[in-house]
């Protein structure tokens, strides 16, 4: 039995590695709890047991989440899964998913589902000189700062999740200790192909929507939700961007934030 966030979770696997994988990951906060206490994520891995020798089922409860070839992909598709549901339970942060770097001591926030472009944006973006704070959850407090999820940063190539897909590893600035950052934007980006930029400026009540659309808890906690992404949504300015490839692109959307600000309507 194991403990995060004051949730008792169960897992059982059918090789100690990867308990032991499962511990070492620190945004997961994953610490021994009482035996006795009451289950509230339970969680399997079976090795085999399905037509694809050699694979791996994971189950949540009683659904199975999906199936892996090996131990890696294994552990990736668990660790992903428990991530989501801690943050979708959390109750003192809420939990966007959403990319998010440091850039000049505040925070851009690239809001989007898997699949959208979020991580190459915030992957170029860091080879610029930015300071990652996350490729998957921006973390927000009451106090309307946002915090780092530093967890490792990975591009995504090839097959579906979970599927024979392959990950690059990006070398990264480490995170800002501790403290949260104000939001400097908000910037929901879609990729096309061979796109110009494109910028439209949202009004503080449609970026709270697209906000409330991306956070994990919005649905078991909507008061809670809208409390703390509330200031974030009148503070700083929301933008949906459409995009190509990703250097022009940053270039570009640093020159508009920075030197001399977006026009309310702008195609670059």
């Amino acid at each position: 039995m194991l403990e995060s966030r004051g949730l008792s979770i169960r897992i059982s696997v059918p090789y100690a590695a990867l308990l032991e994988s499962l511990l070492a990951v620190p945004e997961l906060e994953l610490r021994p709890a009482e035996p006795d206490r009451t289950t509230d994520l339970e969680y399997q891995v079976d090795a085999g047991g399905n037509i694809h020798a050699g694979g791996y089922q994971i189950w949540f409860g009683a659904r199975r989440l999906a199936w892996a070839t090996t131990r890696s992909a294994a552990e990736r598709l668990l660790v992903s899964h428990l991530e989501s549901k801690l943050a979708e339970l959390a109750r003192d942060r809420i939990f966007v998913h959403a990319g998010v770097v440091a850039w000049r001591g505040s925070a851009l926030l690239f809001p989007g589902r898997s699949f959208t472009g979020k991580s190459t944006l915030v992957a170029e973006f860091l080879r610029r000189g930015a300071t990652y704070f996350s490729d998957e959850f921006a973390v927000v407090g009451p106090d309307g700062l946002v915090y780092p999820y530093p967890r490792p940063l990975h591009l995504r190539r090839g097959l579906a999740f979970g599927r024979g897909e392959d990950w690059d590893p990006v070398t990264v600035k480490p995170p800002l200790p501790g403290a949260g950052i104000p939001p400097r934007a908000i910037i929901f980006s879609g990729y096309v192909p061979g796109s110009r930029l494109q910028w439209r400026a949202l009004s503080p009540g449609r970026a709270l929507l697209l906000l409330m659309s991306h956070a994990l808890g919005a649905r078991r906690h909507p008061v809670q939700a809208l409390k703390f992404l509330s200031p974030i949504a009148a503070g700083a300015p929301a933008y949906a961007v459409r995009r190509g490839e990703v250097k022009p692109a940053v270039e570009k959307i640093l020159r508009l934030l920075f030197h001399h600000g977006p026009n309310q309507n702008r195609s670059a």
